[in-house]
């Protein structure tokens, strides 16, 4: 398990819900072990992996183990749409795709170039990129692609700005929000209400099939190894599943791979982990979670933290049920 530290600030929902995503009709479950051979490269790994000839079938990108772009056929337009859809209205397509042009032709990265021409800003472009590496990587694996088949093509210029790189764990998070973009903005909100300190929130949602939970926000989730996410995600569903036949609002305190704290707790279809090394975070975290499911003002339902409690400090309650495991 890694060291839980500061949660990362970067958001893992879909940069845009404007235009549908060539991997739309992808499931998550397909991509998922080509990212988990990715999140297996060693931690220093700095090469490109081709697929096909000369990379002709597509490629991934790789800056000290983690993801820097990956390229699929069918996604030659897709960064462009992306960028354009960061603003309202959206930007000048030709504008956009001026600057990458430009970069290519003089072998150097477009990200900062777009940054410093006003086109995007950094956390927008962070969207996009990492939105365009998802749904990439996610139509490679479609096509039965892994690294049995790819050729690692190793080099030690370092070409991309670190805040533009990617783990694993970011990516299929973002695939796993692609399928409700809306309800996996919702389910990060809560998290980063419920989360306190130093924590690592997951929320999931249920898989196509039912059998399954599909991670589709989180809060310093990178942190966590995809193996462990997989034993976390059944864990939670089996957990919930038990404890939810008791109540209609459970949460569950306990502990969980080698002591960590942790805290798992249910409301309609999204399922939430919490994870802590730190008592305190957990403690003041139950508490939130307490009071986003005690809500009778409905604020859970609108995809917003409650409001703070009235001057007297009271408010309607409905049942939740605290259990330990």
């Amino acid at each position: 398990m890694h060291n839980i530290d500061t949660a990362s600030g970067f958001s893992t929902i879909p940069a845009s819900a404007i235009e549908s995503s060539p991997a739309d009709s992808v499931a998550i479950g397909i991509a998922a072990p080509l990212l988990q051979q990715l999140s297996e490269l060693p931690a220093d790994a700095t090469g490109s992996l081709l697929f096909g000839p000369d990379g002709q079938s597509g490629a991934v990108l790789v800056e000290g183990g983690r993801i820097c772009w990956a390229i699929s056929p069918r996604m030659r337009r897709r960064l462009t749409d992306l960028l354009c859809h960061q603003r309202n209205p959206p930007l000048d397509r030709a504008s956009v795709e001026d600057v990458i042009r430009t970069c290519r032709h003089d072998h150097k990265p477009f990200g900062e170039a777009l940054v410093k021409a006003g086109i995007a800003t950094e956390v927008g472009l962070r969207r996009a990129l990492r939105q365009h590496n998802a749904e990439s990587i996610a139509l490679l694996a479609n096509h039965g692609i892994g690294l049995d088949g790819a050729r690692w093509l190793p080099h030690k210029n370092h070409r991309y700005d670190a805040r533009f790189t990617f783990s694993a764990m970011e990516l299929l998070t973002t695939l796993g929000a692609l399928n409700d973009v809306e309800m996996a903005a919702r389910a990060r909100d809560w998290l980063k209400y419920a989360v306190a300190g130093n924590g690592i929130g997951i929320a999931f949602s249920r898989s196509s099939d039912g059998r399954s939970l599909v991670p589709v926000g989180e809060i310093a989730g990178e942190r966590l190894p995809l193996e462990e996410l997989e034993e976390l995600s059944e864990w939670t569903r089996t957990t919930l599943q038990v404890c939810s036949c008791l109540s209609d609002n459970p949460v569950i305190a306990s502990t969980w791979n080698g002591g960590l704290s942790s805290i798992v707790w249910q409301h309609g279809e999204l399922s939430f982990a919490m994870l802590f090394s730190a008592s305190g975070d957990w403690a003041r975290s139950l508490g939130r979670v307490q009071r986003l499911l005690e809500d009778a003002d409905g604020a859970v339902s609108r995809g917003a933290p409650p409001d703070p409690p009235s001057a007297s400090g009271e408010r309607p309650r409905r049942k939740t049920t605290l259990r330990s495991a």
